[in-house]
């Protein structure tokens, strides 16, 4: 086998193999794109409502900020 094929062949594991679990770290490897993508699609809702709720709010307190959700591999 050449160093190319097994460089293909690793580089192409999935992310809930050991090697790539191994590599990232548990929490980070977790992490799927999809997951990642649906965290910043709440965010951005969350962030919408906000402001909806901050312009329409008249004369009361102005609401929370909304605070993002907790990535685990941001430190």
């Amino acid at each position: 086998m050449s160093w190319r094929r097994l460089w293909v062949l690793v580089s192409r594991l999935p992310r809930e193999s050991a090697t790539v679990t191994a590599d990232l770290g548990e929490d980070r490897a977790a992490w799927s794109t999809q997951t990642e993508l649906l965290a910043q699609v709440r965010d951005l809702i969350a962030q919408a409502n906000w402001l909806f709720a901050s312009a329409h709010r008249g004369r009361g307190p102005e609401p929370p900020r909304p605070e993002p959700l907790p990535r685990p591999f941001d430190d």
